[in-house]
């Protein structure tokens, strides 16, 4: 816009020039004033409800508008309106005749670039802008010459250098990454390998000296009162007596309890509600236990310590 704008200055010398450029979604809207850019603004029209042109046009009201009577004070209008076409969608007499009629008196026409307009209808839009930075160009350097461009390729010695600095990279991360923590899991491995075989062979030692020992001792009393008591317990009449409990029901309860094994009886102290559960106890048990196939060969004998309380005494076989 910059460059296009310089061109159309040194083309025209109104004193305050309005240069309205269209593209494919958007416009642009500069004020020159004597040589200098004093307003611009980049509309969108993409989500626009009416025509492009129409929202164009209401914009170059509103900011002529804007120039006149907010910047200068009513003083000053402006002069001439300059519209250049860049949309690839618009023709530039389709712009000529729906745009510039309605705003005449704003001395509104089309940007011609006079002598130079039939090369440029003859290339794509896009190349005005880039034409004209040349021209501005050759107008500065004061002789006909293009934009020279040189495209400075890296050198494939540099190119060679990165692939070594990458793959020198990648290498210092496997090695970082991957293999020093396996080396370190796999050496920690061997080491607690190591001493469990150690304490293996310990513990081998350790069970067959106990086992030497206990075959070349002889048996110590501890030993024979170990025995004793095992077989001894082994006699304990434990399943009659768990029977006896279990009979317990109502309001009986088991205060004490003895048992001689070498006359095999079983001493109770038996708790009632009354002297008749106490009684209903004993004869459900002999009852039960009692007789043939049961484990008591005899009647329980009993002895009432009190009126509820009674010493119950009981034969297994």
């Amino acid at each position: 816009v910059s460059a296009l704008m310089e061109l159309i200055i040194d083309e025209e010398q109104e004193n305050a020039i309005m240069l309205t450029t269209l593209y494919d979604e958007h416009f642009s809207i500069q004020i020159i004033e004597d040589g200098y850019l004093i307003f611009g603004i980049i509309e969108d029209t993409g989500d626009y409800a009416g025509e492009y042109l129409d929202k164009v046009e209401i914009f170059i009201e509103r900011i002529a508008n804007y120039y006149r009577y907010n910047l200068r004070d009513g003083d000053r209008r402006i002069d001439k309106t300059i519209v250049g076409n860049l949309n690839d969608h618009m023709e530039y007499d389709q712009v000529r005749q729906k745009l510039i009629p309605n705003i005449e008196h704003l001395s509104a026409e089309m940007c011609s670039l006079k002598e130079h307009m039939q090369f440029l209808r003859e290339k794509p839009k896009g190349i005005i802008v880039a034409y004209a930075s040349n021209r501005i160009l050759e107008k500065r350097q004061k002789e006909k010459k293009i934009i020279d461009f040189t495209l400075d390729r890296i050198n494939p010695l540099t190119i060679t250098g990165y692939y070594f600095l990458v793959i020198a990279v990648a290498i210092f991360a496997l090695v970082t990454i991957i293999y020093i923590p396996y080396h370190n899991d796999q050496r920690t491995i061997n080491d607690l390998t190591s001493e469990n075989i150690a304490l293996n062979d310990r513990l081998t030692t350790l069970n067959n000296d106990i086992q030497a020992y206990v075959n070349e001792s002889p048996s110590s009393p501890y030993e024979e009162a170990f025995t004793a008591i095992s077989t001894s317990r082994d006699q304990l009449p434990i399943d009659m007596f768990l029977d006896l409990k279990t009979a317990l029901d109502g309001g009986l309860r088991m205060t004490d309890y003895v048992w001689h094994t070498d006359e095999k009886t079983i001493i109770l102290v038996i708790d009632g509600t009354t002297r008749s559960d106490v009684y209903a106890y004993i004869l459900a048990i002999y009852e039960q236990y009692g007789g043939e196939g049961g484990w008591m060969p005899s009647a329980p004998a009993y002895v009432f310590r009190s009126e509820t309380v009674a010493e119950v005494t009981v034969s297994y076989a």
